[in-house]
C-alpha cells in the first residue's frame, strides 16, 4: 500500500520471470510492465479500500486457478523482453539512431 516505488520494479520482474503472477499498487513503476488482465493485476491503492481491494485481489487468484496460471504464464513470458541479449539489442538500436545515417550499420 505504499505511495511511492522502486525506479522500476526489479523484485516485481524478479517474480514475475519465476512465474508468479504480480499483484501490484497502481504506481508507474510497476504500470510499465505489470497490465492489468493480461500478465497481472494491479489495485488502486490510494482507495479509502486499498486493503481490501488487495485482498479481493488475492483471493480472486486463489479462487481462479485457471485465471492463475494463464496470468503467470503470460507474466513470465512477458518478463523476457527484459533478459540481457534482448534488452542489449533494443540498447543498439536505440543508439544506433544517435549516428549519422551514414555510419548506422543496418
Amino acid at each position: 500500500l505504499a505511495v511511492r516505488g522502486e525506479t522500476f520494479g526489479v523484485a516485481v520482474a524478479e517474480a514475475m520471470a519465476a512465474g508468479a503472477v504480480p499483484v501490484v499498487s497502481q504506481l508507474d513503476s510497476f504500470t510499465d510492465f505489470v497490465h492489468p488482465g493480461k500478465n497481472g493485476i494491479v489495485f488502486d491503492q490510494t482507495a479509502p479500500d486499498a486493503a481490501g481491494r488487495l485482498a479481493d485481489a488475492l483471493a480472486g487468484l486463489i479462487a481462479d486457478p485457471t485465471l492463475r496460471v494463464r496470468l503467470a504464464a503470460s507474466a513470465q513470458v512477458s518478463t523476457r523482453s527484459y533478459d540481457f541479449p534482448c534488452l542489449a539489442e533494443r540498447l543498439l538500436e536505440d543508439f544506433s539512431t544517435l549516428l549519422p545515417p551514414a555510419d548506422r550499420q543496418t
